[in-house]
């Protein structure tokens, strides 16, 4: 039985190392990129969909029980009968 607050926490590591990556995408797109609107507009657009999934994604999280454990490959496992 696994907590389902350790997925919580796996999350908050992967979350951190995508704002590293993205951090770095974007100012090598602002600092490198050409001086047009489709550098801004795509940096714009960018942020705007990972704000939009970020807000909905820790939305769900608050309607989570995490005081449950889950049991992975459960079913898997009742295909050999173990």
């Amino acid at each position: 039985m696994i907590p389902l607050l350790w997925l919580i926490i796996v999350w908050i590591v992967l979350l951190a190392i995508f704002i590293i990556f993205s951090s770095l995408t974007i100012l090598m797109n602002l600092k490198f990129g050409l001086a047009d609107f489709s550098t801004y507009g795509s940096t714009i657009l960018f942020l705007g969909v990972t704000l939009i999934v970020s807000f909905f994604t820790i939305h769900y999280f608050l309607t989570v029980d995490w005081s449950q454990s889950v049991q992975p490959l459960q079913g898997v496992l009742s295909l050999f009968n173990l």
